[in-house]
């Protein structure tokens, strides 16, 4: 099973740099979770496919476009864990590369919580894994 949450998850990634966050509601459960990374300030977790796609919507506003390119998937049972180079363009017209990390947790082949972090160090050791 968790090789098809990997897959699930890398068209989850697929989605999202071709269609912004919109895309990828049909790969997500009606119950999903997303929390924003603990190092952001104000750091919100939303429930539901709604919120989620609109709290995940504000993050787009500050930027012009955003690019995830998986470096290293990693298969828990129904978690994966992915680690990615993020791409953002602000609006600005500043670039930022930042490698980070998201875990995602699957039910029935739907993303049901998904959960990124900064720092990837801190995604694996939220599955209880080191570098």
């Amino acid at each position: 099973m968790s090789r098809e949450n990997v897959e699930i998850v890398q068209e989850f990634g697929e989605a999202l740099n071709k269609g912004g966050i919109s895309a990828t509601a049909d790969l997500l459960d009606p119950d999903v979770e997303f929390s924003e990374p603990p190092e952001q300030p104000g750091a919100t977790t939303f429930y539901g496919i709604e919120d989620v796609l609109a709290g995940f919507g504000r993050w787009s506003e500050a930027w012009a476009s955003q690019r995830s390119a998986i470096e290293r998937a990693i298969e828990l049972d129904d978690k994966v864990v992915v680690l990615t180079r993020e791409t953002l363009l602000g609006r600005d017209g500043v670039q930022v590369e930042q490698s980070c990390g998201t875990v995602f947790e699957l039910r029935d082949g739907k993303i049901l919580r998904f959960a990124s972090y900064w720092d990837q160090s801190k995604a694996l050791e939220a599955v209880g894994l080191r570098e």
